[in-house]
């Protein structure tokens, strides 16, 4: 698991792993100036938080260990940035790739981690030996996770490192070599959004958020959402932890005021809209959610995950017609997302349409290349004849 992001659902009643700095625009530097509301009376802020100038921080063992293995791939003529990901390389073989999210130091020592957890300590590692870095989001298929009546979906974050610039008749090459340090290279991702450095620290609280969240402690929750906002002001993952924290505590009009300051920034996200659209309902306000409701599926966010994840939320809830809409847009983006057929698949079943049902598993059969997969598809297709049969 990766990069955390808390939605709610209707029938949860609750709420969602990996550098350089970009500077607001304009527009988005007035909005930050307006204040946001929050409700500063309903928390306690806890003084136990790690401070984002320790989060790459290593031991000196660490340090000497790391910087005698670099030096060494050095010596042996290989480029700096490969040395790095070489070591990287050596670590991950006894690696646990576990969901917890750790600092640098923790990750090396525990030896375990999600792809944020992955992320810092090549960070850490970067850092040591000024070798430059950037961070972007890769689109996955989203993971779920359920607890305490939050469900939380994870987005995945990996690292490039660069090679060092070289100078060439006084001009310096545009063209960098890098080498991207992930452990989850799956066919059907694709990168999307590029991350700076704020944006990743503030995704680092933003987890630490979420499982003080999973604990109930709604103090520690919204401490670190707290760092993460003063990193990333205009998060509308922070925006959202905010409000679901006004909500939890029973302050619904912050928690929309929140959510409504929120689609000032980005009125086309899918999650912010998810959760308010939720927080209508809940209180009665039932003919307004149904308008956002409507907003969203006009909207034309390009990541198919996106569509296939509101699409499992609204099976959740038992939407199977919104369901079907959403299935199908995110096929029309992406053909190959295997999963929307059996989502499909599932639908016309529990609605006896056996033979849409076969035609679905035959055009997902078109798209998988994996034999155990082919294998559970033809079996299925083979119960669905068995029963047509009888």
């Amino acid at each position: 698991m990766g990069v955390r992001i808390v939605m709610l659902i209707t029938l949860l009643l609750g709420l969602w792993g990996c550098s350089r700095h970009q500077a607001l625009t304009n527009s988005e530097s007035q909005l930050g100036a307006a204040a946001l509301p929050i409700n500063y009376a309903l928390f306690q802020q806890q003084e136990s938080i790690v401070e984002s100038d320790t989060l790459f921080l290593l031991s000196e063992e660490h340090q000497q260990d790391f910087l005698a293995d670099f030096n060494y791939r050095l010596s042996r003529g290989v480029r700096p940035h490969i040395a790095l990901s070489e070591f990287l390389e050596t670590r991950l073989d006894n690696f646990t790739f576990y969901g917890a999210t750790y600092v640098a130091d923790q990750a090396w020592s525990l030896n375990k981690g999600n792809c944020m957890s992955l992320a810092m300590l090549t960070t850490a590692l970067a850092q040591l030996v000024d070798l430059e870095i950037d961070y972007r989001e890769v689109n996955t298929l989203p993971v779920f996770e359920k607890n305490n009546n939050l469900l939380l979906s994870s987005t995945h974050v990996q690292t490039r490192v660069f090679e060092p610039s070289q100078e060439k008749n006084n001009h310096i090459s545009y063209t960098r070599a890098n080498v991207v340090v992930d452990y989850f290279p799956v066919n059907t991702n694709y990168a999307g959004k590029h991350v700076n450095s704020n944006q990743f620290i503030a995704m680092y609280y933003r987890n630490k958020a979420a499982d003080a969240l999973i604990l109930d402690d709604i103090n520690l929750a919204f401490s670190y959402t707290m760092q993460a906002y003063e990193h990333a002001p205009q998060d509308i993952e922070v925006l959202n932890l905010l409000a679901v924290l006004h909500r939890r505590q029973g302050d619904v009009k912050t928690a929309e005021d929140i959510y409504l300051f929120g689609l000032q920034v980005n009125p086309n996200s899918l999650s912010l809209l998810t959760n308010y659209i939720v927080l209508l309902e809940k209180n009665g306000r039932q003919s307004l959610a149904n308008e956002y409701r409507e907003k969203m599926l006009t909207l034309n966010d390009p990541n198919p995950y996106i569509w296939l994840e509101q699409a499992y939320r609204a099976e959740a809830a038992g939407e199977q017609s919104r369901a079907k809409i959403l299935f199908d847009k995110t096929l029309e983006l992406a053909p190959y997302v295997q999963p929307a057929y059996i989502g499909l698949y599932r639908i016309y079943l529990s609605q006896g349409r056996h033979l849409k049902a076969k035609k679905t598993l035959k055009q997902a059969l078109e798209w998988s290349y994996e034999k155990e997969e082919r294998q559970l598809y033809k079996f299925k297709l083979y119960n669905l004849n068995s029963e047509s049969s009888q």
